[in-house]
């Protein structure tokens, strides 16, 4: 059955309408999207660590991952493909026993990313994940956060993604994902060079998808975009969350820190 799912989920990358994943964090939520008629569930890493108390950044134990993932799985009946961060270590052993455990849950993809290392850091985890795992049973999508986080300067960020977009299609990724990239004129250019499909992440549902897809995207997410939304949401029915002061990333990441008692 997770074959199966995991090449359904592979092949909803080639399809010329794409795919959208609206993220999500525990069962409630992933039963909620997928009644609404989703086709994949994905969660997403922010979200899911504040959902159980913690900052996002690779803060989360990994048990609590695991068994977050598993509540998830109990409602999911359609591929699941899971936002592992960084995989909450630089050993590759450590990552693979934790996709061990994921992929007995039902797992049929996860997101990876470079954060703020050297790309030879991400290179040598999809290397061994792809090793180990083989080409059918997990999705590789994996994510640079050069424009996310900033990490060179504009005129030369672009350059330094296509740079490490290729290493990571070389080590054996299947997608590739680049939060923090919105110019259609650049995505246009970088979904003609790439050969694996791409992955974009967007704020609002109110971003016209269609002009992503023609650009070249072939998955677009929402990341903690629906979360902050269902959460401000609440802030405002408690009535301690106003209009002046917005729920956004930076405040939520705060709430679930050591630093940030209050909004």
């Amino acid at each position: 059955m997770n074959i199966e799912k995991a090449l359904k989920f592979r092949e909803m990358h080639g399809r010329a309408d794409g795919i959208v994943l609206l993220n999500v964090w525990d069962a409630a939520s992933a039963a909620i999207v997928q009644a609404q008629g989703a086709e994949a569930i994905a969660t997403s890493s922010a979200s899911l660590a504040w959902a159980n108390g913690y900052p996002d950044g690779n803060a989360m134990p990994v048990e609590v991952l695991v068994a977050a993932v598993g509540n998830i799985s109990r409602v999911c009946r359609v591929p699941l493909t899971v936002d592992i961060e960084a995989g909450y270590s630089d050993s590759e052993g450590d990552i693979l026993q934790l996709l061990e455990g994921l992929l007995s849950l039902g797992v049929v993809g996860i997101n990876i990313e470079d954060g703020q290392s050297e790309p030879e850091v991400l290179e040598r985890k999809i290397q061994a994940i792809r090793n180990h795992f083989g080409s059918e049973r997990l999705f590789i999508n994996a994510r640079s956060d050069v424009y996310l986080n900033g990490l060179h300067p504009k005129d030369s960020c672009f350059t330094e993604l296509k740079r490490r977009l290729e290493i990571y299609s070389q080590a054996g990724a299947d997608g590739l994902f680049v939060p923090g990239l919105l110019d259609l004129a650049l995505i246009n250019e970088l979904s003609r060079e790439l050969t694996l499909p791409l992955n974009v992440m967007l704020s609002s549902s109110e971003t016209k998808q269609a002009d992503y897809i023609e650009a070249g995207v072939k998955r677009i997410s929402y990341g903690p975009a629906s979360f902050l939304a269902v959460y401000e949401g609440l802030g405002k029915f408690s009535r301690r969350q106003t209009s002046e002061s917005e729920l956004d990333y930076t405040a939520m990441n705060a709430l679930m820190s050591e630093r940030g008692q209050t909004l």
